[in-house]
């Protein structure tokens, strides 16, 4: 994603109003705490600033811009890093990051400029909501099980196009021999002997990832199980969707009639893996199309997966 600015200019056309705070109040767990610890921050903008209509909502309009571009309109600007004197102390210089149309400098940014009236709106609705829709953020990857990872990624290099993934350091997503017991929690394996490799591709265009995962234990069938017809029921095998709270998606599918843990027992529930951010369980659905849960994933560092 490139560096996109959201500068006052725009955050100063969103407006949180004290009616807003109390119809927060009156939904849901999140936005019920979201209400009283914007109360201070909406007395002290009356008290400080003179404001009249609420406060500006700074790091939720930056947060709408990484949920919908589409609410914004922006500008491609040069800009630039300066010298100047300071505003804060006295004979003294500092830098200062500076963004116009008439700057010259070779490098620019996205600088927005304008937001949609309705993006406040519908942002509110959506905290208010706090349905099981409102946690689903996006699809993460395709896991494929193979027989060999580096064949395996050369293979959908060659008829596809994949291209090794990296994460948001810059390091290769590429881990053999992982055995940890957290994994083998969250996908139903607890108390067996588990080795694996896995192995990220992504699409350089259709930014799609594929998890490519050889099992070395347990051992599985190693023969390929018939192929479906288009027409027959079922699909893929384990669709992967991010989510921002893992453990309240688990609570919610857990209490569906049709929807089935990948382990029945009562003990079965995600646990956070041991030196990587990411949670996640399994289920599976009445039409056997096995789904993975996800929650770790950086959705504005990582938008290509999401």
């Amino acid at each position: 994603m490139a560096l996109t600015l959201v500068p006052f200019e725009v955050c100063q056309q969103v407006w949180i109003h004290f009616k807003d705070l109390e119809q927060l109040a009156k939904s849901n767990q999140l936005s019920r705490y979201l209400a009283e610890h914007s109360l201070g921050w909406y007395l002290e903008w009356k008290a400080i600033f003179g404001a009249k209509q609420g406060f500006n909502p700074f790091d939720m309009v930056a947060a709408a811009f990484a949920i919908n571009p589409q609410w914004f309109q922006s500008r491609q600007w040069p800009v630039a890093i300066v010298e100047a004197p300071s505003d804060t102390e006295h004979k003294q210089d500092k830098p200062y990051l500076l963004c116009h149309p008439d700057l010259v400098s070779e490098r620019k940014v996205n600088y927005l400029v304008e937001v949609a009236p309705s993006a406040s709106e519908t942002l509110l609705e959506r905290i208010e909501q706090n349905d099981i829709s409102a946690f689903v953020l996006g699809l993460s990857h395709i896991n494929v099980i193979v027989d060999d990872v580096d064949d395996a990624s050369e293979y959908y290099q060659r008829v596809l196009g994949f291209e090794p993934a990296f994460d948001e350091q810059g390091q290769p997503m590429d881990y053999r021999g992982v055995s940890m017991a957290q994994f083998n929690q969250d996908a139903g394996l607890a108390g067996q002997d588990v080795l694996v490799d896995v192995r990220f591709v992504k699409h350089p265009y259709a930014h799609i990832y594929l998890e490519l995962m050889k099992y070395h234990k347990p051992i599985g069938n190693s023969e390929l199980p018939p192929q479906p017809r288009t027409y027959d029921l079922g699909g893929p095998r384990h669709i992967a969707l991010e989510v921002s709270n893992c453990n309240e998606v688990f609570n919610y599918l857990k209490a569906q009639p049709d929807a089935q843990m990948i382990d029945p027992r009562s003990s079965y529930h995600p646990e956070k893996l041991d030196g990587f951010p990411i949670t996640f369980f399994y289920w599976i659905d009445k039409y056997g199309i096995q789904w993975e849960i996800e929650e770790g994933r950086k959705v504005g560092t990582s938008r290509g997966i999401v």
